[in-house]
């Protein structure tokens, strides 16, 4: 219970925290049942890790992350989006520039296909030629 102490409990409301004991078996199904939990598209969340692997989880379900440059070095963490030595260093528009990256990108409708090609109408002239005795 790190979040009461710091408090930052209150921005993270209990049904919303995805922890070991919320039932998922992976690091990626933790990153995608938390952002089932706030209802929010996976590249629309930013996740705060301190591990290479992590960092490549949260890439795996387009997830953006910062990196604390604690127990691994800077160049273990390249993986991630951002880096920082402590969080004190975060702030709005680093915060922002990592979003900046994303293009709305909203998934395309189905497109029907036909079953017959369109139809193209031509207007087409005939031309009779008849043969003479000659051409046979």
């Amino acid at each position: 219970e790190i979040l009461e102490p710091t408090g930052l409990s209150y921005f993270f409301p209990i049904e919303k925290r995805v922890s070991v004991d919320s039932g998922y078996d992976s690091e990626m199904q933790q990153l995608l049942g938390g952002a089932l939990r706030l209802e929010r598209r996976p590249d629309h969340c930013i996740v705060f890790t301190a591990t290479p692997q992590s960092a490549t989880a949260c890439h795996d379900v387009e997830m953006k992350n910062v990196a604390l440059v604690s127990p691994y070095a800077y160049y273990e963490l390249t993986t991630a989006d951002m880096t920082v030595r402590d969080f004190s260093s975060i702030g709005i528009r680093n915060v922002k520039n990592v979003f900046s990256e994303i293009t709305a990108e909203e998934p395309m409708l189905m497109q029907q296909v036909q079953s017959e090609a369109p139809k193209i109408r031509r207007e087409t002239m005939l031309k009779t030629r008849f043969w003479d005795d000659d051409d046979r």
